[in-house]
């Protein structure tokens, strides 16, 4: 971020216009060079949302309150959106006034409107996409939290899980080019990765992890056991086990999806979503489980009101 994405004239332009910036340092003795070259254009093809446990930019209100959070590294344009967001929210909080509650709500609601925008189209990489939903799911759970509240860098970074198989897609990438200025053939590996990103999408971590291997194997890559994907865990609750709030919208959902299915309509954009309940429900997250029911629920346009949640 510091070599790249804050030297550029844009970015610094809306940091100074908009914000009182500040910088802390984690790592003691990092200073940031000037880059030119090859390691420049290096850094500037770094994905969105990498080494989201090593940099973190936290947007907050005067007094302290968190509005959004951008982890990881982000490339200059995508990272004005992310700043053009934060001012939407703090606007947003700024009218509803002082009461505490109108105020969280605010949070609430443009967060939940930035997971829509995520589901509807996203062109910032699907590391980039992971990291955001991360985040709004964190700020639905807990809007205006405070910034002495973080819990260091790494507080809003992937889990392990994800983190550890975006090093290793991170590890291909460089193989891969490696590859390429030795004039060597790397489109069976193109090919192969073609279907990846629908796999991290949809939530199918193995399946993402299993075809990584197979690209490493096609370079002649070895992998050591450590650079294994630990597997989720998988012990299933009972629907009984469920909190009612969950078990009444998934009812909804599935009633809403056998309508769209009779209409004719797409499911696809709502099953990307709904692939990523199950996980959650297995590990006992039901506030995170709750938040991915609403989003599809809002994707089938539900129109009636399911009953309060837990995150009400």
């Amino acid at each position: 971020m510091g070599r790249v994405t804050f030297q550029d004239s844009e970015v610094i332009r809306g940091i100074n216009r908009d914000f009182c910036a500040t910088w802390k340092n984690v790592h003691p003795g990092y200073k940031v060079e000037h880059l030119e070259g090859a390691r420049f254009e290096e850094i500037k093809r770094i994905p969105n949302g990498a080494a989201s446990e090593n940099v973190v930019t936290l947007f907050c209100t005067p007094a302290g309150e968190l509005l959004h959070v951008a982890p990881g590294h982000w490339k200059p344009k995508d990272y004005l959106k992310e700043i053009d967001f934060a001012l939407s929210v703090a606007r947003a909080v700024a009218r509803a006034g002082g009461n505490p509650d109108a105020r969280r709500n605010a949070v609430i609601e443009k967060h939940r409107e930035h997971l829509a925008m995520l589901d509807r189209g996203w062109e910032g990489g699907s590391l980039g996409r992971a990291v955001l939903e991360n985040v709004d799911q964190r700020m639905v759970q807990e809007p205006l939290r405070r910034v002495s509240a973080v819990r260091g860098v790494e507080d809003y970074a992937l889990n392990p899980v994800t983190s550890t198989l975006v090093a290793k897609v991170h590890r291909l990438q460089q193989a891969i080019q490696q590859r390429q200025r030795e004039g060597k053939d790397v489109r069976p590996v193109a090919e192969l990765m073609q279907g990846f990103e629908a796999l991290l999408q949809g939530g199918k971590l193995s399946e993402a992890e299993a075809r990584v291997d197979h690209a490493f194997g096609l370079l002649g890559e070895q992998l050591s056991p450590g650079d294994r994907v630990p597997n989720p865990p998988r012990e299933a609750l009972s629907p009984a086990d469920r909190p009612e709030s969950i078990r009444r919208k998934m009812q909804r959902a599935s009633e809403l999806a056998k309508q769209w299915q009779r209409d004719g309509k797409d499911l696809t954009p709502v099953a990307r979503v709904m692939n990523q309940l199950d996980p959650l429900l297995r590990q006992g997250k039901f506030k995170a489980a709750e938040a991915v029911l609403d989003r599809g629920l809002s994707l089938l346009g539900d129109s009636k009101k399911a009953g309060p949640g837990l995150l009400q």
